[in-house]
């Protein structure tokens, strides 16, 4: 990437940079697809057949008064990470975060701490740990009793919390078939050694198995697990005393819900239970007792006499974003039409027939990559193509036709994975699979260029099946480079044919990070694998390793997680917490100051003194001073609360552009 602003002083190859003056105070972002928070929802519920609650990270509480249709931030006095949200039966509000804070509120306006003696994370009786992660729920039974789910069962009596146990594994289903007869329902990871034959050797493997346990005495102990491999149980459901089936499915894809078994004797004996069986006809009104989504066969099922009977009717899938963000997500169904899910980065969905409509003003749940060339901006994620004609000021959710993927492979290969534009006519979009698709009119029209990267390659016997584009530059309409997860390729024709580019070294290196220095008679062109560092100086059609990485003096170890560069000859590396400046177009180096520390670069500036600027995904941007001693440099541009960014470009104007998690677009003016 090339850095706006000036460029650095210049000085001699191996010389020591100058101090450089204090930072000032930077201007702040500005998001271009605000919603009512940035921070990642893991709860949800309904309340009502128009109110809703949806909770998670970062304090984020907001309420919607119109089915989801849109929603506000609640103002709460505790800053936590919410795991569950909910009302009890005499209509109080409860929020549980993870680190045992409890709140309630019979208004939403006022709240209250209530003490729990439950902290989130114990040993249980039978010397097993217990944490669920992001995930509880605020339940109220037949008996119109309380309960507040979390690691703990907690009985909720008006203002007072009473823990009566911790539960076994990670219990996401949970019912009272009695007063005191309860179930929950879950799965755990068991990790155990395989027999191997190699003398010396030691094998080990995961098991994912689903259980379900009972509580006669309505939560304090359990009872030894009825357990399942490989199926995971989702929900339970108890119609009486007796009566009652589990739901789950495959432990590894979470979308997938099904009948399991069944019990006729309150859980003393489990049989197989048969298929779905829907009843026709209308369904009865009011909230379901309970709804179980299939997301990969788009159908739900809700039943209204515990589990004796179901209706069905079209859902509309998976949760945008959650292919990549599994953990980050969550789903309330109240009935066959109304259906809420929530996800990283504060995305949230309401559900209209058989499609997810987005509550945010940005249009996708995940953007991988953007890039920009005068006032043209693209930004690309997973379905979505985003243009701007201003400069990353307003985007249009363009239609752009995916590849489609060889027969056989999953649909998870159809995304967007990184964009290129190297002027303001001309754009190239690269594939999870492997494609290139081009525009040659600023984003009016697109035709797929090319139908992947080569897959066989003479003399080699890696597994070629699916070389997704991982990084794509090109520069200028014709010539262009593009990595896959194990190779560097060249264009010189557009993206139509790819061949490939030798890199020194081992086999198998895969570059992800590129700095192109505007030097003359042609481009340098940079780039690093994280390991090593490469150069050419013939628009990247031959390159040359840099000995050492081409780093002055002894290193503990080698990880570059940023390239770029500062003007026809300035770059700049950043090796794990230690800054590094080139004056000669990267053919030399020496240390220039440090990063601070766990600073993960997406992207950089130049400021107008010619110090560098340096910001992680938050949009945090520290100023780095030269130093040869290590420091912790000043905040310069705040961050975003609960921003979560992949990829930050600027535009020759100085703008920042800001892309990554829950379709966020920022800018950043000079």
């Amino acid at each position: 990437m090339v850095l706006p602003g000036a460029s650095a002083p210049g000085s001699s190859p191996g010389s020591a940079p100058g101090p450089a003056p204090g930072p000032a105070p930077g201007p702040a972002w500005l998001v271009r697809n605000p919603g009512p928070t940035l921070q990642t929802l893991v709860a949800v519920e309904w309340f009502s057949d128009t109110e809703a609650w949806a909770a998670g990270t970062g304090g984020a509480v907001v309420r919607s008064v119109d089915a989801g249709a849109s929603w506000d931030l609640v103002e709460v006095p505790t800053r936590t990470e919410w795991i569950a949200v909910g009302r009890a039966s005499d209509g109080a509000i409860w929020l549980a975060g993870a680190d045992g804070s409890r709140l309630r509120s019979s208004d939403g306006a006022a709240w209250e701490t209530i003490v729990t003696p439950s902290p989130e994370r114990a040993w249980g009786g039978d010397g097993s740990t217990f944490q669920r992660g992001s995930s509880g729920r605020v339940l109220v039974d037949r008996w119109k009793r309380s309960w507040l789910v979390t690691n703990f069962l907690e009985r909720i009596d008006g203002a007072t919390l009473t823990m009566v146990g911790p539960l076994p594994g990670r219990a996401d289903a949970f019912a009272f078939a009695t007063e005191t007869r309860t179930f929950v329902g879950g799965g755990w990871f068991d990790l155990r050694h395989l027999p191997v034959t190699t003398p010396g050797a030691e094998g080990m493997a995961v098991d994912h198995t689903g259980f379900t346990r009972r509580s006669d005495d309505g939560g304090a102990t359990w009872l030894e697990p009825h357990t399942f491999f490989e199926r995971y149980v989702r929900y339970v459901v108890f119609a009486d005393d007796g009566a009652g089936t589990l739901f789950g499915g495959d432990a590894f894809v979470p979308e997938t819900n099904a009948p399991l078994e069944t019990t006729a004797d309150g859980g003393e004996t489990w049989n197989p239970a048969a298929g779905w069986t829907e009843t026709p006809g209308e369904p009865p009104a009011g909230p379901a007792d309970l709804c179980v989504p299939d997301e990969r066969l788009r159908r739900v099922r809700c039943t209204w006499d515990g589990g004796r009977t179901w209706s069905g009717a079209p859902f509309p899938g998976p949760v945008p974003g959650s292919e990549s963000n599994p953990d980050g997500r969550d789903l309330a169904v109240r009935d066959l039409g109304r259906a809420l899910g929530v996800g990283y980065g504060g995305r949230l969905y309401r559900a209209d027939g058989e499609r997810w409509v987005s509550a945010n003003d940005g249009p996708t749940p995940h953007l991988a990559d953007v890039a920009a060339a005068g006032s043209l901006a693209v930004a690309a994620g997973e379905t979505s193509v985003l243009v701007s004609h201003d400069r990353g000021e307003a985007w249009s959710d363009v239609e752009v036709d995916l590849p489609p993927v060889a027969e056989g492979y999953e649909e998870a290969f159809l995304a967007w994975t990184a964009v290129a534009v190297p002027d303001e006519s001309h754009v190239r979009l690269g594939t999870k699979w492997g494609n290139v698709v081009a525009s040659d009119d600023g984003g009016v029209t697109w035709k797929e260029r090319s139908t992947g990267l080569p897959l066989a390659l003479p003399g080699e016997d890696t597994d070629y099946s699916y070389p997704g584009i991982a990084m794509l530059h090109f520069l200028d309409a014709d010539h262009g480079l593009a990595a896959s997860r194990l190779r560097l390729f060249a264009t010189a024709d557009g993206g139509r044919s790819w061949t490939v580019v030798p890199l020194p070294g081992e086999l198998g290196r895969s570059p992800r990070l590129l700095a192109v220095l505007p030097s003359a008679p042609s481009p340098t062109v940079l780039l690093s694998d994280g390991r090593a560092l490469w150069r050419s100086t013939d628009d990247g059609r031959t390159f040359a390793a840099l000995e050492g990485g081409g780093l002055p003096g002894p290193r503990s170890y080698f990880t570059i997680n940023w390239l770029g560069s500062g003007g026809s000859a300035i770059a700049w590396l950043v090796n794990a917490n230690v800054v590094y400046r080139s004056t000669d177009a990267g053919a030399t180096w020496t240390q220039y100051g440090f990063t601070g520390d766990d600073l993960g670069v997406v992207g950089a500036r130049a400021l107008p003194d010619g110090t560098l600027e340096l910001f992680d995904g938050s949009g945090a941007g520290r100023a780095i001073a030269a130093s040869a001693e290590w420091s912790d440099p000043p905040l310069r541009t705040s961050p975003l609360p609960g921003a979560s960014g992949t990829r930050l470009v600027f535009t020759p104007s100085g703008r920042g552009i800001l892309a990554g998690a829950s379709g966020l677009l920022a800018t950043l003016d000079p």
